[in-house]
């Protein structure tokens, strides 16, 4: 079977369905089995006038169910699922395999990310969050995007600690979980670069 030319499938719309599943499935069991993270696009899409609101708002329930059917497996969710970060909470809170990774958060609504942040703390385990990473492919973006994050986990941060949530040495430990060690962990490095 002739799968693609020219970028035009020449299946029918239930094969390619299946097919798709098919490798979903196979190379969420090799990551286990290889045992790397299994990284997926969630959330908000990129570009103008192609926003599919009705497929980001089963975003939580479809991942749900890949959690349940890949237990060994795990899996770094991406952009919060903005704008259903919530259910991204409850994702990492209740599933050992699912993670959070704020990458892009804080340039799609940087208030949001303050938001989710706070919440997620005091709600889920603070080892299932990466709070910055790049997701941008002009390199020039990514001191702004490390500014808003910067800016961002200081006043979450901030406002827990003011608010009486969290202490000073728990801010210390969780800024040091969020920004390097979680990566580390569950990245499986021993680099140096990221114990400096």
């Amino acid at each position: 079977m002739q799968y693609c030319i020219n970028k035009q499938w020449n299946i029918s719309k239930g094969e390619r369905k299946q097919l798709e599943d098919h490798l979903f499935h196979y190379t969420a069991a090799k990551a286990a089995e290889y045992k790397l993270p299994y990284k997926m696009h969630t959330g908000y899409h990129s570009g103008h006038g192609t926003m599919p609101l009705h497929h980001l708002r089963h975003n939580a329930g479809d991942m749900a169910r890949i959690c349940q059917k890949h237990p060994e497996t795990d899996f770094v969710f991406l952009h919060i699922t903005y704008p259903h970060q919530d259910e991204a909470i409850a994702l990492a809170k209740h599933y050992p395999n699912a993670y959070i990774d704020m990458c892009w958060s804080w340039m799609i609504s940087p208030l949001a990310a303050v938001r989710f942040l706070k919440e997620y703390l005091l709600a889920a385990p603070v080892n299932k969050l990466f709070a910055f990473g790049g997701d941008v492919s002009i390199v020039e973006l990514v001191p702004g995007h490390l500014e808003l994050a910067r800016r961002g986990i200081g006043q979450a941060i901030g406002a827990l600690q003011s608010q009486g949530w969290i202490k000073s040495k728990q801010a210390d430990h969780i800024c040091q979980r969020i920004l390097l060690e979680n990566t580390r962990d569950l990245y499986r490095t021993d680099s140096k670069l990221l114990r400096q």
